[in-house]
């Protein structure tokens, strides 16, 4: 008879998040980045700067081609994708968070592949949250919720990633996270003092794909 501990889980269909750090920002990028023009968000929990697309800048031509490595890197050499379409940088901003600032649950349009550089955070300053979409059915369906000891325990040892909602980390100064687009997510409020400052970005590809019968061309 076989034993109770032989058994195997295969993570099936995984959704990807690629971290990796890009090493010191030079002074003047950051003073760049520090410098701009900012405003206030619509809710009112944060800055962003005035220049959406703000990677286009010369004064962050080095940033953006690091930036630009690490996609390729994710997409053509981890994932790997055919080189049939090209990645390229659409809008990128710099978000700048006072004390207590926050971002709600969000996900990016118009776009395929999406990413936060962390150029100023202080440890425990505030996690970034990714939410589990309810269409993404990797055991119950949303609509039968039964539950897991777990979520009226201190015991976190059962959490694992095929029954968490919600995945939150911390990141490191000048780490680099890319993940897909539709993924929601947030960030936990600033709860230190020192100004947190990230900056975000969409990437969309380039050229043709598909077949004599479905080609697409963007």
């Amino acid at each position: 008879m076989a034993q109770v501990n032989n058994f195997e889980v295969i993570p099936l269909f995984a959704t990807p998040l690629y971290r990796t750090n890009l090493g010191s920002l030079a002074k003047d990028m950051r003073e760049f980045i520090e410098n701009t023009e900012y405003e206030r968000m619509p809710y009112g929990n944060g800055d962003y700067s005035v220049n959406k697309y703000i990677l286009n800048c010369p004064e962050l031509a080095p940033l953006k081609e690091k930036i630009m490595s690490k996609i390729n890197h994710f997409v053509y050499d981890f994932l790997d994708c055919k080189k049939v379409m090209t990645f390229e940088l659409e809008n990128s901003w710099v978000n700048r968070h006072y004390k207590d600032d926050f971002s709600q649950p969000h996900w990016h349009g118009s776009s395929i592949l999406s990413g936060v550089y962390y150029i100023e955070i202080e440890q425990d300053t505030g996690d970034i949250i990714f939410h589990k979409d309810r269409t993404h059915m990797n055991l119950f369906n949303p609509l039968i919720s039964i539950g897991h000891n777990f979520e009226d325990s201190e015991d976190q040892s059962k959490m694992n990633i095929y029954n968490i909602q919600n995945f939150g980390m911390q990141p490191l100064k000048n780490d680099l996270l890319l993940f897909p687009s539709q993924v929601s997510h947030s960030v936990d409020p600033n709860v230190k003092g020192k100004t947190r400052y990230t900056l975000a970005f969409n990437a969309f590809p380039r050229g043709t794909s598909g077949g004599a019968i479905n080609t697409l061309t963007v």
